[in-house]
């Protein structure tokens, strides 16, 4: 991080070209692997690599994305959520050979240990509470509402035993949607009514497994599906904690293959105002605030609730529709979410922070903030064109997913685009550009694929590109100099540009002078 941060300071408002092989320390073991069973790119399926590493579970774009089994080379195991190849939601790490530690359960945050948890340790001992970017900080105060409104409303408490509730309240009891986890780091997400598991909701169990389906006064009832290991093992009928009845194998087959045609991507939230998008935290010089933004989803946009309030909804346009809420302030720090939910129940929520000085129309301390290049917002387009019908590459895609993948791990904000279409490629850079020029800082732009220089201009060849002849190039290709002058535009504070397009010319018939692309003068 030192080095990023020199590196930002000594080159702000630039542009570095980076040719090629920039990335080759991100080619590791993650290359050499096969799908061994199912379907490794949208679905479920089987991956092994050959250092011995093996997963089982959910993929989507051919990441790890849903709920898995990983078991590592050094005999370490993770069982639970992942999100682009990253551990990402609740899951449980069992240590095979550690000195001190069993296993870790609770939350995750790309990789990293966030959130409320509990970690095991050899001889009983275990410690329960938040932990931060894998160190763990205790909680001193017990039996106490944290955070929010804990008698009508939303909020956060702390029970006598350990235990954590984050969701909603009414008569000082829970009730509605929220999220109880209890002190050895399991935890029950879903509906709860009189203190209790009531209703629909997942019980995630110390070892991994998990139980999606009814619950009737903290016992489960009803229609159920039960995970061991990061597969579904089997689907069945509960009526007072005892199984009455199963699915066959079969049958969960069907069911699969019916689940995998479903829409399974959560809706997309952009918050318009307050202005979060430089970050979390937003300063007000007003008691009452309005929350105003746009949620979009294929399937349809179902709800939108800002704090466990219901947001009043506009007209749909396309797969878009803008929502509205007011809040009220108290003095200090003010807790916020938006939660939107598309009508296959997906569930995507945004959190920030509103701070209010208690005087109306006063200026606070924290009106302007000057962030610096490690605090500053981080977006990124990765591209990977692999499907070419005259000439395919094998490595575009496969690279682009493991760029994306790493950059989201450094806090970028990445649009990922395989196999992109001329018409479409200058879409999607014209969109990256107007992003960048909204939300500033840091830009990195990716490209995996074919490349080639033509009177010492260089293209960006599309998947669909029919290129026969040399005035073909102008109609067909994509010049590198339209992703520059987007992020000339964008007037941020830096940009990267990395650029792995293949050496060789794809296009026998046209001649080059050169192999790779030419030079690059007079970048902005």
């Amino acid at each position: 991080m030192k080095r990023i941060k020199q590196f930002n300071k000594q080159f702000s408002k630039k542009i570095i070209i980076i040719p090629l092989l920039l990335f080759v320390f991100m080619a590791n073991a993650q290359h050499n692997s096969s799908c061994m069973t199912g379907d490794c790119m949208e679905g479920y399926g089987v991956k092994v690599w050959q250092d011995g590493e093996r997963y089982e579970g959910w993929f989507k774009n051919g990441m790890r994305d849903g709920y898995g089994d990983m078991k590592y080379n050094d005999g370490n195991r993770y069982i639970g959520d992942w999100s682009e190849n990253l551990r990402y939601g609740h899951g449980v790490l069992i240590h095979f050979d550690h000195p001190s530690k069993i296993k870790y359960v609770g939350e995750w945050k790309a990789n990293t240990i966030q959130g409320y948890g509990s970690l095991h340790l050899k001889g009983g001992d275990f410690q329960t509470g938040y932990w931060n970017k894998n160190q763990f900080k205790s909680i001193e105060k017990q039996d106490v509402c944290l955070d929010g409104d804990c008698q009508n409303g939303w909020g956060t408490y702390i029970y006598p035993d350990g235990s954590l509730y984050i969701g909603e309240f009414k008569n000082n009891k829970r009730e509605g949607q929220g999220t109880l986890i209890y002190r050895r780091g399991t935890k029950y997400k879903g509906t709860h009514a009189n203190n209790a598991r009531n209703g629909f909701g997942t019980y995630y169990y110390p070892n991994g497994n998990k139980y999606e389906g009814g619950w009737k006064n903290n016992r489960k009832s009803g229609e159920a599906k039960m995970f061991t290991g990061g597969h579904l093992d089997f689907i069945g009928v509960y009526k007072n904690n005892i199984l009455k009845s199963k699915i066959d194998k079969e049958a969960i087959k069907e069911l699969a293959n019916a689940e995998q045609k479903k829409d399974k991507t959560a809706p997309t939230i952009e918050i318009i105002s307050p202005e979060v998008s430089r970050g979390p935290i937003v300063v007000s010089k007003k008691k009452k605030i309005r929350v105003h933004g746009k949620a979009s989803d294929e399937s349809g946009v179902k709800r939108i609730r800002v704090s466990g309030a219901e947001a009043a909804l506009g007209t749909k346009i396309g797969e878009t529709r803008d929502f509205e809420s007011y809040i009220t302030l108290s003095k200090g720090q003010n807790e916020f979410w938006v939660e939107a939910t598309d009508t296959e129940g997906n569930i995507a929520k945004i959190d920030f922070t509103v701070v209010f000085n208690g005087e109306e129309n006063e200026t606070t301390a924290m009106d302007k903030v000057v962030e610096s290049n490690s605090d500053a917002p981080r977006m990124a387009l990765v591209i990977g064109n692999s499907t070419y019908k005259e000439v395919p590459l094998r490595n575009p895609m496969n690279d682009a997913i493991e760029i994306a993948s790493r950059l989201r791990s450094f806090g970028f904000e990445v649009m990922l685009k395989m196999n992109v279409k001329q018409g479409d490629m200058k879409t999607v850079i014209r969109d990256f550009g107007v992003k960048l020029k909204e939300k500033g800082g840091i830009g990195v732009f990716y490209y995996a694929g074919h490349g080639i220089q033509v009177d010492g201009k260089n293209y960006l060849i599309p998947v669909d590109a029919n290129i026969e002849k040399r005035l073909d190039i102008e109609v067909e290709a994509v010049k590198l100099q339209r992703v520059l002058n987007e992020l000339k535009h964008a007037n941020n504070q830096m940009n990267l540009v990395i650029l792995d397009a293949c050496r060789d010319n794809p296009y026998s018939g046209l001649r080059s002078s050169s192999k790779g692309l030419a030079p690059v003068y007079g970048s902005p």
